[in-house]
């Protein structure tokens, strides 16, 4: 399997990518209509996402001419192994542009992010804990995909508030919020504002939160590992409260987010894939 090793497409790949001939490529570069970024050398080097834009500007179809690398009809096995490897090298170029690209080419996001991401993640923490990845490995590889996730929805969302404000965090005990990025990016793509906590939120500040901002319609909490039910229930009753007082919903989300919580009211929704929580929202946006 071969592993790309630059996140840049050379005038070569763009002429055949389009079906016209570099020449054709070198003028639309040096006329400024497709971006491009000349090396030490004076070559021209493209971005995928910018190809992108560009072809559909021009009235391409997409799905007839993407790489195999991106296009939609690529094995979500072939993406996961190219995005471990850079994920590893901590190569936040190549992670960044390529899930970028992946987008732009039209994968839905929730899905690119289950297909792909999560299980990337769960392979490196399993290799982790079973000695075959370092402390140091694992620790690159996630705050490279951090990093990634902040820069990657700088890039895609342009805020705005269609449905509302909704409010991500991760409670006291909750030191992961790889995941809690990923549903806010989901809110954003479909039309919330989106107020970011994080990682380890006191109690106290998240409730002081939801009062300064009683216009919230949703809250979502990430729980990625077990808390014991007496705590749960201290953390989850008084937020609860809060929000049904500011008619907010409280959605869990996360491989620890109980399914019987609904039962026992202590929150409105669970869900355990990003793809279930996208179309929770869009069946009450119907």
């Amino acid at each position: 399997m071969q592993i790309r090793t630059s996140p840049y497409w050379s005038t070569r790949q763009v002429a055949e990518l389009l079906g016209v001939t570099e020449t054709t490529v070198k003028r639309w570069a040096d006329a400024q209509k497709l971006p491009c970024v000349r090396t030490p050398g004076g070559h021209r080097k493209f971005l995928p996402h910018e190809v992108l834009a560009f072809a559909r500007a021009q009235g391409y179809r997409l799905e007839a001419i993407l790489p195999s690398e991106i296009a939609p009809s690529a094995s979500w096995e072939r993406y996961r192994e190219w995005l471990y490897r850079w994920l590893i090298d901590g190569d936040s170029r190549m992670v960044g542009e390529q899930l970028y690209a992946w987008i732009q080419a039209g994968h839905e996001l929730a899905t690119l992010y289950d297909e792909v991401i999560t299980p990337v993640l769960e392979r490196i923490g399993s290799e982790w804990e079973h000695g075959v990845l370092s402390v140091a490995e694992e620790h690159v590889a996630s705050n490279t995909l951090l990093e990634v996730l902040h820069s990657l929805r700088q890039r895609t969302f342009a805020p705005r508030m269609e449905r509302g404000r909704a409010i991500c965090a991760a409670l006291e005990e909750e030191q992961h919020m790889l995941g809690l990025v990923m549903a806010a990016h989901v809110l954003e793509s479909e039309g919330f504002l989106v107020d970011f906590l994080g990682a380890r939120t006191p109690l106290s500040d998240l409730l002081v939160w939801l009062q300064r901002h009683p216009d919230s319609r949703l809250l979502c909490l990430s729980f990625s590992m077990p808390v014991p039910e007496d705590r749960l229930r201290a953390l989850l009753s008084p937020i609860r409260d809060a929000a049904h007082r500011y008619g907010a919903r409280l959605y869990a989300g996360g491989r620890a987010a109980d399914p019987r919580w609904v039962e026992q009211d202590l929150v409105d929704r669970v869900f355990h894939s990003l793809r279930e929580f996208r179309r929770i929202l869009v069946g009450e946006a119907v």
